[in-house]
């Protein structure tokens, strides 16, 4: 991979061949697959936690079950025997992407639209006031693809950063109107953080949203379909 080349990988997990993956997670990984309530949800994880250690055995040449990836204090995860590699994960409903990148953080986000949220409310909650004006300005048949744009971009930023959403989603403004570019527009924490981070939108399935954040320039983005065989 290209130093400013992003690799993001589009893994279906509901494809996955569950019988052949779960020897592939490490104890904490089968542990946490266990605890979900709907084997589905628990399925699903182990499909998207297997798939990454694929991609990550491929990038540094490792069987997937001996790769040791740890956790920060807010649980975004690591490779403490190859810091040069970055890498992110994202799974809702059937789908779940991956990003690698040799060296510049990154975080992605993917989300499963759902139609009948109230867009408005839920901007009340989470966006700041720039994010929930723009919102409000919005007409009706934008205000769900102008919630999901902003809820990926923050997520995906935070999620780069290793900060985790318990840090605050209101204390940054990302743009969010369909047809306006994705950008960080104000970090009131860290100011000089517009110009150290960059956002992009994503290609993501037929009723998914989906963002990356990078540190540094808007990189090249080599997207690719993960395939199970």
């Amino acid at each position: 991979m290209a130093e400013a080349q992003v690799t993001v990988f589009s893994v279906a997990v509901d494809a996955a061949p569950l019988a052949a993956l779960t020897h592939l997670l490490d104890d904490d990984e089968r542990a946490r697959a266990s605890r979900f309530a709907a084997v589905r949800h628990g399925s699903r994880f182990v499909a998207a936690h297997s798939a990454l250690r694929l991609v990550l055995a491929a990038a540094i040449d490792l069987p997937p079950r001996e790769i040791r990836i740890h956790h920060g204090s807010t649980g975004k995860p690591f490779l403490p025997d190859y810091p040069g590699i970055e890498f992110n994960l994202s799974h809702s409903a059937g789908h779940a992407l991956i990003a690698i990148s040799p060296g510049r953080p990154v975080g992605i986000d993917l989300e499963a639209i759902q139609g009948d949220i109230n867009a408005v409310a839920l901007s009340e909650r989470f966006f700041s006031p720039a994010e929930r004006a723009e919102l409000a300005a919005l007409p009706a048949e934008q205000l769900i693809p102008g919630f999901y744009n902003g809820w990926t971009r923050k997520e995906a930023y935070l999620k780069g950063r290793g900060t985790g959403i318990g840090a605050g989603l209101d204390h940054f403004d990302v743009t969010l109107a369909p047809e306006r570019p994705a950008v960080l527009r104000a970090d009131r924490r860290e100011p000089d953080a517009v110009t150290k981070w960059s956002i992009a939108d994503l290609p993501a399935p037929q009723g998914y949203a989906a963002a990356l954040a990078c540190n540094g320039p808007t990189p090249a983005v080599n997207y690719r379909t993960f395939a199970w065989s």
